[in-house]
């Protein structure tokens, strides 16, 4: 694959000469190119389904002031496995960078599901481990009225997650847990800086989707957890529907039409950038919060057609 783009600052006609006056010289003009071809051997049975392979990436990165160029071979591999029955599936996914710039980083997932008849429940595990090098923002970046220049070390991320899943009960019930170490972030000058200490997040949450006629009625309940502030998120957060659907076996019809609600809790804020297109942290905590979003929406699916209207 051969990905290409290009950016380029030009002259505003919206802003003219008595409104506006532009005393420096821009520094934000980029161009990106890329060339990525790669070779992998899938070997496919009954039950098992295993790939590997290798990808090679060539891409420049240009700023008027100087030429990033970076060469990467990339390993990977995919396996999968589930039994005679269908009822136990395995997963497993491994992507190492064995040269280049970000030399040493990997992606690793296993996922596991079991499948019982007890209630139609299916229960799931999740397992991701990544090492990952700085993005290029974060070690160099050179734009009007910020510049900055960084060697940081790679951020390590392990996350977790577990799921019991019931179609008979339409209820699902889960949990997701995050441990991130050497997290960088923007500070209170929205400048990058490396934390120490481990960024842990928590959340557990309770789904149950009612159905009464043609009326149904979807809640969700997320209690979420952080030790760090560079990671905010409401303690509490919730979403529900509730909406009136219509099928027509013979023609495909499918006409939706109700309400659905979300509400944040309290949590504590950070601030955004728009010359970075980042988010940053307060110099001084301050909390908000306590938000109700709710929208009315009307949707119709009519074979290869649908038409969707949402009123927030």
């Amino acid at each position: 694959s051969i990905n290409k783009s290009h950016y380029t600052d030009i002259p505003s006609a919206f802003y003219d000469s008595t409104t506006f006056i532009n005393e420096f010289s821009t520094n934000d003009t980029t161009k990106f190119s890329k060339v990525s071809p790669d070779l992998s051997y899938n070997l496919t049975s009954k039950n098992i389904n295993f790939e590997i392979g290798a990808k090679y990436e060539f891409s420049e990165w240009y700023t008027p002031d100087s030429l990033h160029r970076y060469t990467s071979v990339i390993g990977f591999q995919r396996f999968a496995w589930q039994s005679n029955s269908g009822a136990f599936k395995i997963k497993e996914k491994l992507s190492y960078i064995a040269s280049g710039s970000n030399a040493g980083d990997y992606t690793a997932s296993i996922h596991a599901s079991l499948y019982t008849p007890v209630l139609k429940t299916t229960f799931s595990l999740l397992a991701i481990t990544e090492l990952r090098s700085p993005d290029l923002f974060f070690n160099y970046n050179r734009v009007n009225n910020f510049y900055w220049k960084n060697a940081f070390e790679k951020t390590s991320t392990n996350s977790g997650s577990f799921f019991i899943d019931s179609k008979k009960l339409q209820l699902t019930l889960g949990t997701v847990y995050r441990n991130v170490n050497k997290l960088i972030v923007l500070d209170s000058m929205a400048a990058p800086k490396q934390l120490q200490k481990n960024a842990v997040t928590a959340r557990i949450f309770l789904k149950h989707h009612l159905k009464l006629f043609k009326f149904h009625l979807e809640n969700q309940i997320n209690y979420q957890s952080t030790n760090a502030y560079a990671l905010p998120v409401p303690y509490l957060y919730t979403q529900h529907q509730l909406y009136f659907e219509h099928r027509v076996k013979k023609n495909g019809l499918r006409m939706q039409i109700g309400v659905q609600a979300n509400y944040i809790d309290k949590m504590d804020l950070i601030s955004y950038n728009p010359a970075l297109n980042s988010y940053y942290l307060k110099k001084s905590k301050e909390q908000g919060g306590g938000y109700v979003f709710a929208d009315f929406f009307f949707n119709v699916h009519f074979k290869p057609v649908t038409f969707f209207f949402k009123a927030e």
